[in-house]
């Protein structure tokens, strides 16, 4: 269920919205692009190829249910809701939006858009920065060796770009800013390559529903972790109980009449069904721990990595970790803002009634000040270590002054 977190975001801006949602039309097959979406085409259908498979067998060779059956017997019952669950689960998750960042969506919180507007400023500023310094260090090494005699030209050519580039940023900055896509997006929202979308508090791209794991339809993949674990346990317990320990006597019969043929395609259909429950009870087992311990942390598994290389820096310079994040707000709460307000559904594959639209966050103060005072002891701890290795900020400056 679960594929490669790690997203390019710097290609976000090539893409244009109409693009987006024309591609999300028919997540079954998008384009092949890339390599990740190739696979994910394949192994998808051949995922809902193996449910409907493996229910299909334990119903026919366990539990002998067809269309005149009348007289069900209770595991077989608990068996069936245990499968359609699965499936329903399993195209909801599939096929239902993840949530993909509207267009212009930043006009309805235009705190949000100011911020990250003054952010982007000052980052065009320091790279600007950078590149007259940069020009600068070119120019003078240029006239030390007198390689270029032409220095002062170029000197006053440099200034007239750059007067040039300020009179525009400053007719730019009257009107409206183009701040790239990749940089001008909701919180914890990420960019899919897969979908060519922006998704809202995107977890990962499962390369078995084919889909972006976002806001909207993470809830239907921790319910096709949970109730595939369930299926597969439940499949190899009736599996081994009904065919050795105890099974039906309407099964005897049935297998009686059937040919020899039939009775090799039973037990060879039988057996492919164990080999791949036990494979994928230890498959969804993993997941399922990893992503419920994620679940009650409030972390996407983009966010996990993030926030597992700061613990590892912090771990390496010493410096102790706070357990937490700037939206953990205890177990339960997380679970709410995770997968909807109304626990009593939790599980059943409805559509999670969620505290958060998905473009603004609430966030829990002391966690982020807590964050923020360990960026701060990293920071100071590695400037330490810079300063005693010759490699600070200061010593650079003062080298380049000379």
């Amino acid at each position: 269920m679960h594929s490669g977190h790690v997203h390019n975001e710097n290609c976000s801006h090539g893409h244009g919205h109409g693009q987006q949602h024309s591609q999300f039309a028919n997540p079954f097959f998008p384009s092949s692009k890339c390599t990740r979406q190739t696979c994910a085409r394949i192994i998808s259908p051949i995922a809902l190829f193996l449910i409907l498979f493996a229910g299909y067998s334990v119903s026919i060779y366990i539990f002998d249910i067809n269309l005149q059956s009348s007289n069900i017997p209770n595991d077989g019952i608990f068996y069936l809701v245990i499968w359609f669950l699965l499936i329903i689960c399993f195209l909801r998750g599939s096929l239902a939006s993840p949530g993909i960042v509207e267009k212009n969506w930043y006009h309805k919180h235009p705190d949000f858009y100011e911020r990250v507007r003054n952010q982007f400023l000052q980052h065009q500023e320091m790279m600007k920065q950078q590149q007259a310094m940069m020009m600068r260090m070119q120019t003078h090494n240029n006239a030390a060796n007198n390689q270029n005699p032409n220095n002062v030209d170029n000197s006053n050519n440099q200034n007239d770009t750059t007067i040039n580039m300020e009179s525009k940023q400053n007719d730019e900055n009257e009107r409206f800013l183009e701040i790239p896509e990749h940089v001008l997006r909701p919180p914890r929202s990420h960019y899919c390559h897969e979908l060519e979308a922006n998704i809202l508090r995107m977890d990962h791209f499962c390369v078995w529903f084919n889909n972006a794991v976002g806001l909207h339809n993470y809830k239907y993949f921790i319910l096709t972790l949970f109730y595939l674990f369930l299926f597969c346990i439940s499949t190899d317990i009736v599996i081994v109980y009904r065919s050795f320990i105890n099974p039906y006597p309407s099964m005897h019969v049935a297998i009686e009449e059937m040919t020899t043929f039939q009775q090799i395609w039973r037990i060879f259909c039988l057996v492919v069904v164990v080999l791949l429950s036990i494979i994928f009870t230890i498959f969804s087992s993993m997941h399922l721990y990893f992503h419920f311990w994620q679940l009650s942390k409030g972390l996407t598994s983009i966010e996990y990595h993030q926030w597992s290389q700061m613990r590892a820096m912090g771990y390496h310079l010493g410096v102790p970790f706070h357990n937490t994040h700037e939206f953990d707000f205890g177990h339960w709460n997380n679970c709410e803002r995770m997968l909807g307000k109304d626990w009593y559904f939790w599980f059943i594959p409805t559509s999670p009634w969620l505290v958060e639209d998905g473009y603004k966050y609430e966030v829990n103060n002391e966690s982020r000040q807590a964050v923020m005072e360990y960026s701060q002891k990293i920071h100071k701890k590695r400037q330490e270590i810079w300063q005693k290795q010759g490699l600070s900020t200061k010593n650079y400056h003062n080298d380049m002054n000379a």
